[in-house]
């Protein structure tokens, strides 16, 4: 109730309040994330960031310029009501509300293109609001049109501007001295199944952050450790996970503290990969423009399918890598070269990538 009439007082202010041509407010969460860092380039005038804490360290990518104000604040609701234009990746406030993009666009960046359920299909119904969202290829563009209630047209097909990330060479020390110090440096993604903030659920198993029931964690590194390899393994920031304290040589746990003290970002971090070990993360939509491998580790699969629920068939759609579901067939993958394992056959791993392929579209056609 309170949210309704909240709603319509802000859609009436925002409808008469007269906007500032040159001003852009982008929301994200995390707050300084890559969706961020790779819009900023194309972004004209003033930029204003909706954060959660204005105090935060600012990254070196982040222009001096570009001002952080504090989302839930009476500064940071000004601005949205000033605004010629806005992006978000979460939603924005539950009480905002859009009116006519002739003098307020609204962009929908999202998190990512929809492997999973969301929105409409993941039964939701209270949506954030906007006037075009954007994805990877028109596969996506149907999903993501019926996920959002909206019109194929206004879901752009433009790529995503984090993607500008993972295809440009990093300066960052940290990321350099790892490459540096190992034959191969792998990336581990698992999505949430467990959440303890934003949309709070449990999906598939939460037992622990490898995914596998009584995984053998000190094998997986004795593996790598013989190999001069490197694994690290970012959780997602919403995650509720078993706490796990074993310090191993060649397996690094980070979180976004990790990345900030490094100055750096997810998708830089990516960009030194060699692989890409996720599951049902969208983020291998994006790592298919950096041409390397991908492993899908899936363990629970049927058990998250009849939880959060797949937006297509994976059994008559492939996913374009090597799947994964049991840890030994992850052991056999590495003692069997893990660069090379995308060569293993006749390369059908690849013939339906087409629907997952960025169209590589600049970033800049986002903006309107």
């Amino acid at each position: 109730m309170l949210t309704e009439f909240l709603g319509k007082l802000f859609y009436f202010f925002n409808y008469i309040i007269p906007k500032s041509q040159n001003k852009t407010v982008f929301c994200s969460y995390p707050d300084l994330e890559d969706m961020l860092r790779g819009l900023i380039p194309h972004l004209n005038g003033r930029v204003i960031v909706l954060v959660k804490n204005p105090n935060v360290v600012r990254p070196s990518w982040l222009p001096v310029e570009v001002e952080l104000v504090k989302k839930l604040s009476l500064v940071g609701i000004s601005h949205l009501l000033t605004a010629r234009y806005i992006y978000y990746t979460h939603g924005l406030l539950s009480f905002f509300r859009i009116i006519s993009s002739k003098k307020q666009l609204v962009v929908n960046l999202w998190h990512g293109m929809a492997l999973k359920n969301i929105g409409l299909l993941d039964g939701k119904s209270n949506l954030p609001q906007s006037h075009k969202t954007i994805c990877t290829s028109e596969f996506f563009q149907k999903i993501h049109a019926k996920a959002f209630g909206m019109k194929q047209e206004d879901v752009l097909i433009t790529g995503l501007p984090r993607n500008d990330i993972l295809t440009k060479q990093t300066t960052n020390a940290k990321l350099l001295t790892i490459k540096e110090n190992y034959n191969n440096c792998y990336v581990w993604l698992p999505t949430y199944r467990k959440s303890g903030e934003g949309d709070i659920r449990v999906d598939g198993d939460t037992s622990n952050i490898f995914c596998f029931e009584s995984f053998d964690y000190f094998k997986l590194n004795k593996i790598l450790s013989e190999k001069n390899e490197l694994l690290i393994i970012k959780p997602h920031p919403m995650a509720v996970l078993d706490v796990f304290e074993e310090k191993l040589s060649n397996i690094k746990i980070i979180n976004e503290h990790w990345l900030t003290n490094n100055d750096t970002t997810l998708y830089e971090l990516l960009s030194i990969s060699d692989a890409l070990w996720t599951d049902y993360s969208s983020v291998f939509v994006d790592y298919l423009v950096t041409k390397k491998n991908i492993l899908f580790i899936v363990p629970d699969i049927e058990l998250y399918k009849n939880t959060r629920g797949f937006t297509f068939d994976m059994g008559k759609i492939k996913l374009p890598g090597l799947v994964i579901t049991t840890q030994n067939e992850l052991f056999d993958t590495l003692l069997n070269s893990l660069p090379l394992f995308m060569d293993i056959g006749n390369g059908k791993l690849f013939n339906v990538t087409k629907k997952y392929e960025h169209a590589m579209v600049k970033s800049s056609n986002v903006i309107k």
